[in-house]
């Protein structure tokens, strides 16, 4: 089970690196500046995997650690691309 929720947390990690990489500088530099939209990016995170996954313990565990991973991811994509952390 712990396998499953590893995967399904490095498949929304590379999700969300697409979602951020295919967005104008813009607004890329907007979300990863501002700390209630980043949050908000999280919690979304965890939300879709919780309604995708809704019932199961492994669902309920892939939405944690999705949250977890989104945190590590924002702040990689930070230092990538604003060349510093906020």
């Amino acid at each position: 089970m712990l396998e499953i929720v590893l995967w399904f947390a490095a498949i929304t990690a590379v999700g969300e690196l697409v979602i951020l990489h295919t967005m104008n500088a813009r607004l890329r530099a907007w979300i990863l500046g501002s700390t209630a939209v980043r949050s908000t990016f999280h919690v979304g995170f965890a939300m879709l995997n919780l309604w995708i996954h809704w019932g199961t313990v492994t669902g309920s565990m892939t939405a944690v650690t999705a949250f977890v991973t989104s945190v590590a991811v924002l702040r990689v994509a930070q230092v990538a691309y604003l060349r510093r952390p906020a």
